[in-house]
């Protein structure tokens, strides 16, 4: 027999396609969208200040600064995220200022910022007892006047 048999050849073949199997699969990670450099930059800036260490980066990190970017107006981009690296709320703080966190309360962020409230629990608690009062007056008087 001069070249190699069909069995020769199949074998190589199983060889080939066992290597692949076994080669790691390269991970894409979504690279840095250019619109949220600066919210990136500001982001971590006031991570490293309050925590001392840069924040995780990857692809979800990315993907979620990237939503934050489409949701809040363009010029107040990089203020919110130093804003939100100053809040002192439990959730916040506790989660270390994650930016899924950012992500899911950036409009009462901007709102906070921009106006200056905020609303503790204690305040929360005030006004939620302030409104059972003024509901259970007003269920009071209804039943007493009548339909």
């Amino acid at each position: 027999m001069d070249g190699p048999t069909d069995a020769d050849q199949i074998i190589g073949l199983l060889r080939e396609i066992r290597d692949l199997l076994k080669a790691p699969e390269k991970k894409r990670v979504k690279k840095e969208k250019p619109e949220t450099v600066g919210l990136w930059q500001s982001y971590k800036d006031a991570y490293v200040n309050r925590y001392g260490v840069e924040p995780t980066r990857n692809a979800r990190v990315n993907g979620i600064l990237f939503q934050v970017y489409k949701r809040i107006p363009e010029d107040k981009h990089e203020s919110l995220a130093k804003f939100y690296l100053t809040q002192t709320d439990a959730l916040f703080l506790r989660s270390m200022h994650d930016v899924g966190l950012f992500l899911q309360n950036c409009e009462m962020l901007l709102t906070r910022m921009q106006s200056g409230v905020v609303v503790t629990m204690s305040k929360a608690m005030d006004a939620e007892r302030v409104g059972n009062n003024v509901q259970a007056s007003q269920n009071y008087l209804t039943r007493k006047r009548g339909p």
